[in-house]
């Protein structure tokens, strides 16, 4: 697998495809999330394949970095509006060669303003051992530069949320499931409902991926979610929706107050 990786990574050999996020605020697609497939005929084709086969080489580095210059290209060759979600693991932040300027460069060269990035940390199972002092650094010295950093896999532990709520991410991005259940952490009562729960008092918007039907946005909505995600809005693509779908529109506008089962 070393060797496969090798090959894609010195092409490079990747697809980016484009999720659109919908801001359920404002009624309209806020920005896209970028994901890297590998080559379709080979193992490493799904974007999990792609990241574990990195972990074992000792190549995450490598692999952040060829990733997020491909989605910024083809971010610009699109020319698409709104900003652009780009996945990192918390150890590509803490190495070296990924610094601001190596960022930033990338940015520059496809005319893409610095405040379009968001750098989403995908959280790893060994977040409870992280460096979160030195991650913080990290984050602030991308923050410097105008790049946001955002927070993902906050499907679990109440535990790893009260570390990460310390960056004060532009989203915590989560599971449908985990948004919207009552024993979740994550959990954000509607308004007149159960008691907040801890993320409400931490002051910052949530991100439900995993939305399906018209339900599931209303449901969201009338939880006060900020940003939403899913098939219904859009599927990944290489070349993605730049406009809501008729449907997505009419269950905006006509949203009615839902309640929790």
């Amino acid at each position: 697998m070393r060797t496969l990786l090798q090959d894609i990574l010195a092409r490079p050999r990747f697809t980016t495809l484009l999720q659109p996020v919908l801001d359920l605020e404002e009624g309209l697609i806020t920005g896209y999330e970028a994901l890297s497939h590998g080559p379709a005929s080979t193992p490493l084709h799904a974007p999990q394949a792609l990241v574990a086969a990195a972990v074992h080489s000792g190549l995450l580095t490598e692999l952040d970095l060829a990733c997020m210059r491909g989605a910024i290209r083809t971010f610009a060759r699109l020319k698409l509006a709104g900003r652009l979600l780009l996945h990192v693991s918390p150890a590509s932040l803490l190495d070296a060669r990924f610094d601001p300027d190596t960022v930033s460069a990338a940015l520059d060269a496809a005319r893409i303003a610095r405040s379009r990035l968001v750098v989403v940390i995908r959280q790893a199972e060994e977040s409870a051992r992280l460096d979160f002092p030195a991650l913080d650094r990290a984050v602030s010295r991308l923050r410097a530069t105008s790049i946001e950093v955002a927070v993902d896999g906050a499907d679990d532990a109440a535990a790893d949320l009260a570390g990460w709520r310390e960056f004060r991410p532009f989203f915590v991005k989560a599971r449908m499931r985990c948004v919207t259940s009552q024993r979740h952490p994550l959990a954000a009562g509607p308004t007149g409902g159960r008691p907040p729960h801890p993320v409400s008092s931490a002051r910052f918007p949530l991100l439900a991926h995993g939305v399906e039907s018209r339900g599931d946005l209303r449901l969201l909505k009338d939880l006060g979610i900020r940003y939403a995600q899913g098939d219904l809005i859009g599927c990944p693509s290489p070349v993605p929706i730049r406009l809501l779908p008729r449907e997505v529109e009419m269950c905006l506008h006509n949203a009615g107050p839902t309640h929790l089962h």
